[in-house]
């Protein structure tokens, strides 16, 4: 073989040596940013995982929430039904009351007409007397 051959195969030989570390060192890089990138996607799994539970933990809470609002309103419901039952039972007794007092207001002013009957009745009854005692000379 000539030379002109030997050094164009060793350089050619030489190329090819240089293009598998090239590649060589692509491939471990490409390795490395793959690695890299799995982690990235771990690491975006575990947070959509716990974004998850988050999720679940807060649906939770407000499930808990409307079911507790839910009884506050059944219960304050309930408040202002035994109001208006007080209320409705208070107004009973308080007509009652009035019935009783215009009651007592009629059997006073009945108590009065007769004692003004009495007094008048008296008074003629006087006057009678005093008459018969003119009469009699007394």
């Amino acid at each position: 073989m000539t030379d002109g051959k030997e050094n164009s195969i060793a350089g050619s030989l030489s190329a090819i040596l240089d293009m598998q570390k090239r590649l060589v060192e692509t491939m471990g890089s490409l390795q490395t940013s793959v690695s890299e990138s799995r982690q990235a996607i771990d690491r975006v799994h575990r947070d959509i995982a716990r974004m998850r539970e988050d999720q679940i933990g807060l649906a939770n809470d407000m499930k808990a929430m409307r079911q507790e609002m839910s009884d506050r309103f059944v219960a304050v419901g309930r408040r202002f039904d035994e109001v208006d039952n007080s209320n409705d039972a208070i107004r009973g007794e308080i007509r009652s009351a009035q019935k009783e007092i215009i009651a007592q207001e009629l059997q006073t002013l009945n108590a009065v007409q007769e004692a003004l009957t009495v007094g008048s009745r008296l008074d003629d009854l006087e006057a009678s007397v005093e008459e018969v005692r003119g009469r009699m000379g007394m």
